[in-house]
């Protein structure tokens, strides 16, 4: 297994060195690698090396993981010089938001606010409630029941607004009134973050919260460069707390035990670790036990899944199998690993096919987002969103894109990179052009947001 680790850090590497570092550190691409790269870590470290089905499935994710990064390095080298060797264009300032942006940001925090008076409770609220007053409340069953309840609330919808646009149009919003120098700014700022953490956060679901952090270190990155080092710096300093509280309050660690400052963030840490190089691993490792052995489903599954996302169609009910065969019970879901769903939905073949489908969709979007020159704060966080949510596919179906707001995303970052009319005064020629009459450092206007 310790060659298996060594051989994939190395592709990874070589990946950075010669894709990443052309194109940027937060493209599809160069997320999707070193995420994937903490999958084949995780499963070498946690199967059995005397259980032939673990090592199969071990040498499969690894085979996965060399055929996308090979192909991505591949496609790397059919990208022009003129668009990776461009000055990187930053977003330095922010129009106001017109009566669009706010219709769609009221919209969002409308349907999230719907979503719990329908479910009766904030998950979030009624833990931190308990917590506080010392309560015995089964958090756990209020988890599930808000996004998984007897009662269908349709959540895949409700999620593109109060996991996807809401946060979205928070961080944009939020940054146009810190760089206007609004009155408003130290006000309504901590309340639409406070109030957008609180939607994002209430049906206790760690997944969308880490993306939406992922999100807002991508946007600064992109919008930045170098100088969001210090923005990121301010944002840990918020979101790390604010992942504290909402960790113990759910339950899910044991740090109401520890008698120490120091000992909590030991325990938080530990959390931070089994989310990256565990959970997702086990839930692996477990399904490809219970799939190995049935028949290629020739997409199937994945048509299933897909059916799932229309009201009253029953889904795959994969996840919720491996979590009974697992845990012995079908409340929660324990989906398999990306590779180990490609698998089973088209055998050895697509094991070597379907990554280096993704890996041409992957690089080539990243290529796009590297050849862009007009780009407003909508387009860069719908570029974040984009980015993330692709890179972060380490499990499931297809679905999990779609659950996760790429949609929206894909919407926002459409509308931040339009090519602006030459009559608005900016010419709609390439930048390596333009070049040559005025400095390459010149930053061309962001667009007022739509």
């Amino acid at each position: 297994m310790l060659l298996i680790i060594t051989f994939s850090a190395a592709l990874t590497i070589a990946h950075y060195v010669i894709n990443s570092r052309k194109l940027g550190m937060w493209t599809p691409d160069s997320i999707f690698v070193p995420l994937q790269l903490t999958m084949v870590v995780g499963t070498a470290l946690l199967v059995n090396p005397d259980n032939p089905t673990e090592v199969q499935y071990t040498y499969l994710v690894t085979a996965a993981f060399a055929c996308y990064v090979t192909a991505s390095l591949a496609f790397g080298t059919l990208i022009p010089r003129r668009i990776w060797s461009r000055p990187k264009v930053n977003v330095r300032a922010v129009s106001a938001p017109r009566l669009t942006f706010y219709f769609w940001f009221t919209l969002s925090a409308l349907v999230s606010v719907a979503y719990f008076q329908a479910i009766g409770y904030n998950t979030l609220l009624v833990s931190l409630e308990s917590f506080l007053s010392g309560a015995d409340v089964d958090v756990a069953t209020l988890r599930i029941e808000s996004y998984s309840g007897s009662r269908y609330l349709f959540p895949g919808y409700v999620n593109q607004f109060k996991n996807a646009l809401l946060p979205a149009l928070t961080i944009v919003l939020v940054h146009w009134l810190i760089q206007s120098k609004s009155p408003l700014r130290y006000v309504a700022g901590p309340v639409a973050a406070a109030f957008a953490a609180l939607m994002l956060l209430g049906t206790g679901q760690r997944g969308a919260s880490i993306l939406a952090a992922l999100m807002v270190i991508a946007y600064l990155f992109n919008s930045f460069g170098r100088r969001a080092l210090r923005y990121v710096a301010a944002f840990f300093t918020a979101f790390v707390p604010l992942l504290f509280v909402a960790t113990l309050a759910n339950g899910r660690t044991d740090i109401s035990q520890n008698q120490s400052p120091l000992q909590a963030v030991g325990a938080l840490a530990d959390q931070l670790q089994q989310r990256v190089l565990v959970d997702n691993q086990f839930s692996g490792i477990n399904a490809f036990h219970y799939t190995h052995s049935f028949p290629t489903q020739h997409g199937l599954e994945w048509l299933q899944s897909l059916k799932g996302l229309l009201p009253g169609v029953e889904g795959s009910n994969l996840s919720h199998a491996v979590f009974e065969m697992t845990y012995g019970s079908d409340r929660g879901t324990a989906p398999p690993s990306l590779w180990g769903s490609v698998h089973y939905n088209f055998g050895v073949i697509g094991t070597i096919l379907v990554p280096i489908i993704l890996a041409a969709i992957f690089v080539a979007a990243s290529a796009w987002i590297r050849s862009l020159y007009e780009v407003d704060a909508l387009g860069m966080i719908g570029i974040a969103g984009v980015s993330v949510v692709c890179g972060m596919w380490r499990a499931g179906d297809p679905t999990y894109l779609l659950n996760f707001g790429i949609v929206p995303f894909m919407v926002l970052a459409y509308i931040g990179t339009r090519p602006r009319r030459i009559a608005q005064g900016t010419s709609s020629q390439p930048l390596s052009t333009r070049a040559r009459r005025r400095p390459v450092t010149a930053i061309p206007e962001t667009r007022s947001l739509t």
